[in-house]
C-alpha cells in the first residue's frame, strides 16, 4: 500500500505540476487569445490543482505512514529490551552484567552497557568489580 501511495503521488505530481506551471504560463501570455487564456484557466482549476494537491497530500501520508511506523518498532524494541533485562534480573536474584544482557537481549555491547547506566540511574543501582574486572550491576 505504501508503494502504491508513493508510486500514485509521484505520477500526481509530475503530471499535475507541470501542467500547471504550463496553464500559469498560458494565462499570462499576452499574445495568447482571451478564449486560450480561459481555456488554460479552466484545465488549471480542473486538472493540474486537483492533481497537485491529490499527489501532494498522498505524498505527505506515505511519510506520515512511514513516520509512525519507524516509531512503533522503536517503541516494540525498547518494550522488548525492557522485558529482557526484568528477565534477567528475576533469574539473577536482582544482577546483571553488560555480557549477560548483551547475550539475552542480542545487542551490542555498547549499547547494552548505555542501556544498563541508565537503568541504574533510574533504579538506583549499587556496582561491584567481577572477578574478571567486568561491572556486576546490583539493583535493589
Amino acid at each position: 500500500m505504501k508503494l502504491i501511495k508513493q508510486i500514485l503521488a509521484f505520477l500526481l505530481l509530475s503530471l499535475g505540476l507541470p501542467l500547471g506551471l504550463y496553464c500559469v504560463v498560458e494565462i499570462f501570455d499576452s499574445t495568447k487569445s482571451q478564449e486560450d487564456r480561459d481555456g488554460a484557466a479552466a484545465a488549471l482549476m480542473i486538472f493540474a490543482l486537483p492533481m497537485s494537491a491529490l499527489g501532494g497530500g498522498l505524498l505527505w501520508s506515505a511519510v506520515h505512514d512511514g513516520r509512525e511506523q519507524r516509531q512503533k518498532i522503536t517503541l516494540e524494541a525498547s518494550e522488548n529490551l525492557r522485558k529482557i533485562f526484568f528477565q534477567v534480573l528475576e533469574e539473577n536474584d536482582n544482577t546483571i552484567t553488560v555480557l549477560e544482557f548483551c547475550k539475552a537481549a542480542e545487542i551490542e555491547g555498547k549499547e547494552a552497557k548505555e542501556y544498563l547506566d541508565q537503568k541504574a540511574i533510574e533504579f538506583n543501582a549499587t556496582f561491584e568489580a567481577s572477578e574478571s574486572g567486568g561491572i556486576i550491576y546490583k539493583f535493589p
